[in-house]
């Protein structure tokens, strides 16, 4: 679901109608579930100095959510989320302190005064340092990588840095420092049968095979034209495990 478009007068409107003494900072969640009944959301965000996601739920008030612009989301202070959507959400302060949320919480005050000024000035690159959160598989590991570096990003890039994720073509090895799967035959072939049994498997082991699954099953989803041998073996797999 596409995200909600904040102009810089909806953004200006909402400064104005925080209160005083109440703070919030913008967290990237995927949500979980919806009780509309209730009234509450449970989302899954990055939790403050672990590598590990932290799934919250509380009830949409001000208290704990600033569900209006700048929020990203697609919601209001009355319309909840979807399941399964994802975007950028203001949480208050207490919200963020109880559960330790990778939050800077400071907001509405960062919109007052005048913006910094910025100049150009010219720099020879030797390093671009990118540290993140993995969104693909769900589990949110974080990691940093180096965009100048050709052995985990492909060269010739252009990105735009804005207060959303970013897609960065990477290399195998830029993707195990996210530990996200690569899609391999080989890879699908072990993962199916630890999937069905036929391989002994933890439940974290089955978890990787099920994430090389769904690898696999946005790889082919944008295969165009006649299937390669390749491509024709992994279509007949997920078919197999999804019968």
């Amino acid at each position: 679901m596409a995200e909600k478009t904040c102009t810089a007068q909806d953004n200006a409107d909402s400064h104005q109608a925080v209160a005083p003494g109440k703070f919030y900072g913008p967290a990237w969640v995927d949500i979980l579930d919806v009780d509309a009944q209730a009234k509450t959301v449970k989302f899954r965000t990055a939790q403050r100095g672990t590598n590990e996601p932290v799934e919250v739920k509380c009830e949409w008030t001000r208290q704990n959510v600033w569900a209006r612009c700048p929020s990203t989301l697609d919601c209001d202070e009355q319309r909840l989320p979807t399941i399964g959507s994802s975007g950028k959400l203001y949480l208050s302060r207490s919200l963020v302190d109880i559960h330790q949320l990778d939050v800077d919480v400071k907001w509405p005050n960062a919109l007052a005064g005048a913006p910094p000024e910025y100049r150009p000035l010219s720099i020879w690159p030797l390093s671009l340092q990118l540290r993140g959160i993995e969104l693909a598989t769900g589990t949110m590991t974080s990691a940093t990588i180096d965009l100048m570096d050709p052995n985990l990003v492909g060269p010739g890039q252009t990105f735009t840095l804005e207060d959303k994720p970013l897609t960065v073509n990477v290399s195998q090895r830029g993707s195990f420092r996210f530990f996200a799967p690569w899609a391999t035959l080989q890879a699908l072939r072990i993962a199916k049968e630890m999937i069905i049994g036929e391989r002994p498997a933890s439940a974290r082991d089955k978890a990787r095979a099920w994430a090389q699954v769904a690898a696999w099953d946005d790889r082919l989803g944008g295969c165009d034209g006649p299937d390669s041998d390749q491509v024709a073996a992994a279509r007949q797999l997920i078919v197999e495990l999804t019968r």
